[in-house]
């Protein structure tokens, strides 16, 4: 299926091939609604060009999926099921590619990319046990994945504000810069393992929050830096391992703690229990380790077993 001119449609526009492993190639869409693309055969691919922003409704493509928006957002209304590749891009400037709302299922590599535009924001759920980290453009400003059942192996990945990551456990290859007040980073299945020196959580008190069953990170420390009392909440039914490099002392989880440590300093913690502790200054005895006393200014709800420091 191929168009050789501008299709034009005021509302949505549904299309599917008959025959298995055939393709849909339309570059010249005009269509105001909802898209839906049906390619069936593991080499039925599906490319569609839309003049504006594209809304994609729930669609099945056997092969690869290939969609452009050419002045606006790239949307969903509907869940993707692709078996091979996908690839989404938008011309517009500035714009966002958004297709996190739906369950969607690609099992081949994801790429995202910005044309000739600005892409600022990418949010995108993937359901597919072969999902993989996609290609993403430099410069983006926010992004949020969801991996239902793939891990999330980050490369090094610089964001002018947020990372909300959501996989059955995070890994990193690179370094993690983040600038946003917001950030989020949760493996459901398994443990955060984010310890790469360069990473910086620079947006301020109380800006990053991390959920596994085991919370491994380093955090820059630099004296002044906005990374000193980034982290918020930590929830863990095993170890959090807090690694750093600097020299100072520094509130690690505002709000919740203050952690000082010094150069070398392996801070780890058996956090699977959670028990009131009376609000205000005073000492932490820690339950089988050594005690230690701590200037805790607004301590609620935490209980700390196994504490001990690994000097290196």
């Amino acid at each position: 299926m191929t168009d050789s001119g501008i299709v034009t449609v005021g509302s949505g526009a549904s299309f599917t091939t008959a025959q298995n492993n055939a393709d849909i190639d339309l570059g010249t869409l005009a269509v105001t609604g909802t898209v839906t693309l049906n390619a069936t055969g593991v080499t039925g691919n599906a490319a569609v060009v839309n003049a504006s922003a594209l809304d994609l409704g729930t669609s099945a493509v056997g092969g690869t999926l290939t969609a452009t928006a050419t002045t606006g957002n790239l949307t969903q209304s509907g869940s993707l099921n692709v078996g091979g590749s996908a690839s989404f891009t938008t011309e517009a400037n500035p714009a966002d590619i958004l297709p996190a709302d739906f369950a969607n299922s690609i099992a081949g590599p994801v790429s995202f990319s910005q044309g000739s535009g600005d892409l600022r924001d990418v949010a995108f759920r993937n359901i597919s046990p072969t999902a993989t980290f996609p290609t993403l453009p430099l410069g983006l400003r926010n992004l949020s994945l969801i991996y239902n059942n793939a891990a999330i192996v980050l490369p090094a990945l610089t964001l002018t504000r947020n990372a909300n990551l959501t996989g059955t456990t995070i890994a990193q290859t690179g370094a993690l810069d983040v600038s946003g007040s917001n950030s989020s980073i949760t493996a459901t299945q398994g443990a955060v393992v984010l310890t790469d020196s360069g990473n910086r959580f620079q947006g301020g008190p109380a800006s990053l929050d991390l959920s596994g069953a085991s919370v491994d990170i380093f955090i820059s420390s630099a004296v002044g830096s906005d990374d000193s009392d980034a982290l918020d909440q930590v929830t863990s039914t095993g170890f959090f391992t807090l690694r750093t490099s600097d020299n100072s002392s520094y509130g690690l989880l505002n709000g919740i703690g203050e952690f000082n440590l010094t150069s070398g300093d392996l801070a780890r913690f058996n956090v699977g229990t959670f028990n009131p502790v009376a609000t205000g200054a005073g000492a932490i005895t820690v339950g089988t380790g050594l005690p230690l006393d701590w200037n805790v200014p607004n301590i609620q709800n935490l209980t700390l077993t196994n504490f001990y420091r690994d000097w290196e």
